[in-house]
């Protein structure tokens, strides 16, 4: 669980990291879907021309969905960022999902190495990942990995049933993944950055 200080170090880390001279950069945390007892932490950028909402909790009901679109019709530039713990958002698949690769089964076109690389992706991350193929993460500082915002290029799985008889009536069809996502391209920003066209870039 995302704990309220480190929602906060969040907050304070992407507001600091998108300040620079002559540009209004102001962080807040409302209800921004009314009635719903719901506090989402966010950063206005310019003079209602950015938004960065941050995705730090489990929003139930599709309620983040109704957020994002609300937040659309206000601000032009909207960014999303999660919070990247591993076990809220960006949860690995591999472990579940490894027999499904090395039995030869419906993820027998996958490498190892993919596995590594795939996600299982909860409600807010999947609708993200259906409007934009890039999924921007906070990144807490640790022992192991300095404090930064981690961009990952994502692609769907597509699960094969070759391996079952086509005779068989219980041959399900080759399908897209509804829940895991793979990704194939990885950009770090540990520096100053900005809000552009909906994503966090470095500032160069």
């Amino acid at each position: 669980m995302i704990t309220k200080a480190q929602r906060k170090q969040m907050l304070d880390y992407v507001s600091h990291s998108l300040e620079h001279e002559g540009l209004s950069v102001r962080p807040r945390t409302k209800e921004l879907l009314r009635n719903s007892g719901i506090e989402t932490s966010y950063v206005l950028v310019g003079e209602n021309q950015g938004i960065v909402l941050l995705v730090d909790q489990v929003y139930p009901n599709q309620a983040f969905d109704r957020i994002y679109s609300g937040v659309k019709l206000d601000i032009p530039d909207v960014g999303v960022l999660f919070f990247k713990d591993g076990k809220t958002f960006f949860r690995n698949a591999a472990e579940k999902n490894f027999f499904k690769q090395s039995h030869d089964l419906s993820l027998k076109n996958y490498s190892q190495e993919d596995m590594q690389k795939m996600m299982l992706l909860r409600p807010e991350e999947r609708s993200m990942v259906g409007q934009r193929n890039w999924l921007q993460y906070y990144q807490p500082g640790s022992d192991q990995l300095e404090e930064s915002v981690e961009s990952f290029k994502f692609v769907p799985i597509e699960f094969d049933y070759s391996h079952i008889d086509s005779s068989s009536r219980f041959k399900p069809q080759d399908k897209t993944s509804e829940r895991l996502s793979l990704w194939r391209e990885r950009a770090h920003f540990p520096g100053k950055v900005v809000l552009d066209q909906g994503y966090i870039k470095e500032r160069v």
